[in-house]
């Protein structure tokens, strides 16, 4: 996000602005108020700002900033009224019969929250919005399967406006209460040296092995996601210092900014702070967050594992240099230097996992002390202008969640008025003949398309609304067909043909943004099919867990990991594979990775893909040794 440069006054207008938004929201991590005060102050912070950092047009005259004032004054006054009238809104006479006034400024919400989705998303989520909302008036006059319950003008602005649905229902909620303090809470933490922090633990790691940095891109990454939740945000934070390093040792451009990419997305998956995403799926199923948390434990680490063996053969396959032992950094030292800021990243876990807290309870202490301990430091404590920037950072971060929340309530209410989400569903059952790999298969290119050049929370969202559903119809549990869904909203950052994180990550690398799509898309292409496996296995969600299934089904899944990625580089380990056995691996992996119910009155899956890699492997075997003959011959 970049300042638009229209003065020092709008500067420091920013600032304040900023300031207040993140006092207010530690102020009510710790006390709770009526939803629709918390949610219309929540946004009336988000307009203000977004009419200030994002201008009307990239040649912004005085014109144009005439516009911004009159756009960001109109948000004010919705929110306001609001906040002023919290106490008096949303009840069912109200409801029934809006006043003048409510119908008004409801029209003047839609619009204003449509443009400010515009300018900080683009324009894929308005239009959606629109497309919705029009659908909501026309569905009693269309023909067929999309005939359905329609609204009134008068209801629709009643529903979407002065109540706890549409513009400030359940997903503005959880912007509010729970997204927002988590934001606040890594964007301090980042101040206060933590991202520094992580990279140099990485690179000390990882630095000493054969395409370390990309190694070290991998891991950073895993750990910075912790604190961003924005797949996006990760590649620009540590991408700006690992692509360079791995540009360095020889990895070509396209594909050093696929690997941030693949590897940034892949921090919405990793505990304890995941993204936005999370706390709506906690929402939505009415479960506790440390249940989703403790779902996405193995997929993470599988994931991360699936991304750091692609660039490992890679390097090998590449014969990639070693970073110089002077660009290595001591892993003591580091933790000498700045070992403590680990403390609030235990925390979080320990008050999580151990004392169950709530999560905004969480987020306000780890807050609070990140910043205390970072005062320990000298440097710190000299200037406090690292406050002010985290405040900055995250207020500018929590933009894209608030405007996605909020348009994804306008998306949402035409979708329950319409009963939308169930014509869908059962189309999608219909068109799976009723079998629930292939309702999965559709459903997964739906969320994808759902989600192209969205926020995974709007993607998650939407698609949590229309496609979890039918999944859960055709016999999957909830947690997993809503982890289904989130994953194929977080994989639509990196699938071509909108791939936002891969063009962030090819921006960076100066590469094609394309071929570093398509490249980012393969990189995660393996893990792709571990969603598949558990809809059917669950106890890789902890869900019915024994330790003996959980560990076969680890080793299942990273041996198909292996296999396929073997494949797709040419490499498994130190040998080569010919192209025989890298379409014999392909086949083997992906009956590996998929779930034994897929296929029946046969041998299980599992076995089927571990008998199919036995005979691409000794092939590969006698190929290697064939050319290591030849080798010796020429010698």
């Amino acid at each position: 996000m970049k300042n638009d440069n229209r003065g020092s006054s709008v500067n420091i207008a920013i600032t304040l602005v900023s300031i207040l938004m993140c006092i207010f929201h530690l102020i009510t991590a710790a006390y709770i108020l009526h939803p629709l005060l918390q949610r219309s102050i929540h946004l009336f912070f988000g307009l203000i700002l977004i009419f200030l950092i994002f201008p009307y047009s990239k040649n912004q005259n005085k014109k144009n900033w005439t516009i911004d004032i009159i756009l960001l004054a109109l948000g004010v006054v919705v929110t306001l009224y609001i906040a002023l009238n919290y106490k008096i809104l949303g009840g069912p006479m109200r409801i029934a019969y809006p006043t003048v006034i409510d119908k008004i400024f409801g029209v003047i919400a839609v619009l204003i929250v449509l443009e400010a989705t515009r300018r900080v998303i683009g324009p894929a989520m308005p239009i959606l919005a629109i497309i919705f909302i029009t659908y909501a008036f026309l569905a009693p006059y269309l023909p067929g399967i999309f005939n359905a319950p329609g609204t009134s003008f008068s209801s629709f602005i009643a529903q979407g406006y002065i109540y706890v649905h549409g513009i400030f229902g359940t997903t503005l909620g959880v912007s509010a209460t729970l997204v927002f303090i988590f934001i606040l809470f890594g964007a301090m933490y980042q101040a206060s040296g933590a991202g520094d922090l992580f990279i140099g633990l990485s690179l000390a790691l990882f630095g000493k092995l054969v395409g370390g940095p990309a190694k070290m891109a991998v891991v950073s990454s895993a750990l910075f996601g912790t604190i961003s939740g924005s797949s996006v945000a990760n590649v620009a934070t540590t991408g700006s210092f690992t692509i360079p390093l791995m540009k360095k040792v020889g990895y070509e451009p396209n594909f050093a900014g696929a690997t941030e990419a693949a590897a940034s997305i892949g921090g919405q998956l990793m505990p304890p702070v995941m993204g936005a995403s999370a706390f709506v799926m906690a929402e939505i199923l009415g479960i506790p967050y440390l249940t989703v948390v403790k779902a996405a434990i193995i997929p993470a680490i599988l994931y991360f594992s699936s991304i750091f063996l692609s660039v490992d053969f890679y390097a090998r396959k590449n014969k990639l240099k070693i970073l110089s032992k002077e660009k290595i950094p001591n892993p003591l030292s580091i933790l000498r230097k700045s070992g403590i800021l680990l403390l609030p990243l235990i925390l979080t876990i320990y008050l999580f996992a151990f004392m169950q807290w709530y999560p905004t309870r969480v987020a306000f202490w780890v807050t609070i002390s990140t910043i205390l301990l970072a005062l320990l430091y000298k440097e710190k404590r000299k200037s406090l202008i690292w406050v002010i920037d985290g405040a900055k950072s995250a207020a500018k971060n929590g933009l894209v969640p608030i405007v996605a929340c909020a348009c994804a309530g306008l998306i949402i209410l035409p979708i329950q008025i319409t009963g939308l989400g169930h014509l869908v569903g059962q189309f999608l059952i219909i068109l799976s003949q009723e079998n629930l790999f292939l309702l999965l298969f559709f459903s997964m290119i739906l969320t994808i398309i759902l989600g192209m050049g969205l926020p995974t929370v709007a993607a998650y969202t939407i698609a949590a609304i229309i496609v979890a559903p039918s999944i859960m119809d055709l016999g999957a549990i909830p947690l997993a067909a809503h982890m289904f869904v989130f994953y194929f909203a977080i994989m639509s950052s990196i699938t071509p043909p909108v791939a936002l994180s891969a063009y962030t990550g090819a921006g960076i690398a100066g590469g094609d943004p394309t071929k570093t799509g398509f490249l980012a898309f393969g990189l995660a292409f393996p893990s792709f099919l571990l969603a598949y496996r558990f809809i059917f296995h669950t106890v890789l969600l902890m869900e019915s867990i024994t330790i003996g299934s959980l560990v076969y089904q680890i080793l299942v899944v990273f041996l198909g990991f292996i296999i396929l990625i073997s494949a797709a580089r040419g490499q498994l380990f130190n040998w080569f594979v010919p192209n025989i056995s890298r379409f014999i691996f392909v086949i083997s992996g992906i009956l590996t990775i998929l779930p034994n119910k897929i296929l029946t009155n046969v041998l299980s899956s599992d076995l089927m893909g571990f008998l199919v890699f036995l005979v691409g492997f000794f092939y590969m075997i006698l190929q290697n040794k064939k050319q290591k003959g030849n080798s010796e011959k020429e010698l």
